[in-house]
């Protein structure tokens, strides 16, 4: 049988084998070392009249404390990007309208995270992420044409002067 419990660190779910209980345990994915929890098992004791649950019984305590177990769909979302400064940089140096669609996006990061809606929350991170680029590359190109027929200029200002 295997132990499944929520890393600490990251929140990723890693599966042990019973062996490794109350053992140490490091994270595959980031490192965090943590005890491996122990199995709760719900045995009916004799005195107790069959039921882990009656009224004279105390339960088991959980493996993840008062707040039980934690959220792994929460957890992986703690570290989402917002692109806010990405977002403001673009806009004053690149390209003004995209900048702002991107800064619109970014600044909603955050309050759907607050309010539970990871999934919203990655979206608009992913959307502040593409209209950062576009409007880097928006503003980037026409600099990096200029730049070109700038030097097609002088280089040919210098033939016709030979």
């Amino acid at each position: 049988m295997a132990i499944e419990f929520n890393c600490t660190g990251c929140g990723r779910r890693l599966s042990v084998g019973d062996d490794a209980e109350g053992r140490q345990a490091k994270c595959p994915h980031c490192g965090t070392v943590m005890t491996v929890p122990a199995i709760v098992r719900a045995e009916a004791s004799p005195s107790s009249g069959g039921s882990p649950f009656a009224p004279g019984s105390t339960p088991s305590p959980s493996p993840f404390g008062p707040a039980g177990p934690p959220q792994p769909l929460a957890a992986a979302f703690l570290d989402l990007p917002n692109y806010l400064v990405q977002a403001i940089l673009c806009t004053l140096f690149c390209c003004l309208p995209f900048g702002i669609v991107s800064i619109v996006y970014a600044a909603q990061v955050n309050g759907k995270l607050a309010a539970g809606d990871y999934l919203g929350a990655q979206s608009a991170s992913n959307n502040a992420r593409t209209w950062c680029w576009v409007s880097f590359w928006c503003g980037l190109v026409p600099v990096l044409l200029w730049l070109f027929f700038l030097l097609m200029g002088l280089m040919a200002g210098l033939m016709a002067g030979n």
